[in-house]
């Protein structure tokens, strides 16, 4: 029978991970025996810099692969108080870009399948120093990562709008709409479609975390149910039926990919992420 623990209350902006999100994963059944499932949690401590040329692709260690413009460096943040944070910055040119895919880009670990023994769970906090209109392009959560990553990989130009060849599921802010984020998913070869906005407005400077719970065969109609979170609530439902060119079929992996479209310096910093899966997945 699946263990799990109940962190807090359901709803918090605290650094840790959201109970309402995460009370019915198995980590410990996983734990013990690793065939129930898939579970990686990292918070970043140590962890490697990256400084590498216009688009080389870098192994970052724990299965890490990561990719930007000239330039750009990701390094362990030592502003303030902060502990196990890595930042992203240097990207002061127009279509500076970053990306970091945990599966080294030759494989995934999570798939949203309709069966009923399929589960996904999700969740990053993160944190820019700059929300401008036009200045900031993010896109955070689970990617279809079948090559190898470069600046570009999931934000095709300087609107942000990701990659149409691959599946994804996650967050996205775009040039057009900085302040705000926005709940999508995409099947490789479709049209991307937003859920909905999760939040009024992105606060400078702020942590937020962003999460995502699949359920397989918990919908209407039999099919799955994905819901979005916002700091440990319940913001976005997508019911997904056999009408939705949904990507229910491909492994995806965590992927963080950001770009600056007009040249304008910013940080984005990363706290942790966490992913798991069971079911279908295994």
């Amino acid at each position: 029978m699946p263990s799990y623990t109940q962190y807090r209350d359901s709803s918090d902006t605290t650094r840790t991970p959201s109970p309402v999100i995460w009370a019915d994963c198995p980590t410990a059944e996983i734990a013990h025996n690793p065939a129930a499932g898939y579970h990686f949690f990292d918070d970043f401590i140590g962890f490697p810099t990256f400084a590498e040329a216009d688009d080389v692709a870098a192994d970052l260690g724990q299965n890490y692969r990561a990719s930007g413009s000239d330039g750009v460096t990701c390094v362990n943040s030592t502003a303030g108080d902060d502990f196990g944070i890595i930042r992203v910055a240097g990207n002061d040119a127009a279509e500076d870009g970053f990306t970091l895919v945990h599966g080294n880009s030759r494989g995934g670990y999570a798939r949203m399948g309709a069966g009923a023994s399929d589960r996904v769970w999700f969740e990053a906090r993160f944190r820019t120093s700059n929300i401008t209109i036009d200045v900031l392009n993010v896109f955070i959560g689970l990617y279809e990562m079948t090559v190898d990553p470069t600046s570009v990989i999931a934000q095709v130009n300087g609107t942000g709008i990701p990659n149409t060849t691959e599946d994804y599921v996650g967050f996205l802010t775009t040039a057009t709409d900085t302040g705000t984020m926005e709940a999508f998913y995409q099947e490789g070869g479709a049209t991307s479609v937003d859920v909905g906005r999760i939040n009024t407005i992105l606060a400078v400077d702020t942590f937020f975390k962003v999460g995502m719970r699949y359920r397989g065969g918990a919908g209407a109609n039999g099919g799955g149910v994905l819901d979005y979170y916002l700091d440990g609530a319940l913001v976005q439902t997508l019911d997904i039926t056999t009408a939705l060119a949904f990507p229910d079929v491909n492994h995806m992996a965590m992927l963080l990919a950001v770009k600056s479209t007009l040249g304008t310096a910013y940080n984005f910093d990363l706290d942790w992420w966490r992913v798991a899966a069971v079911g279908g997945n295994t």
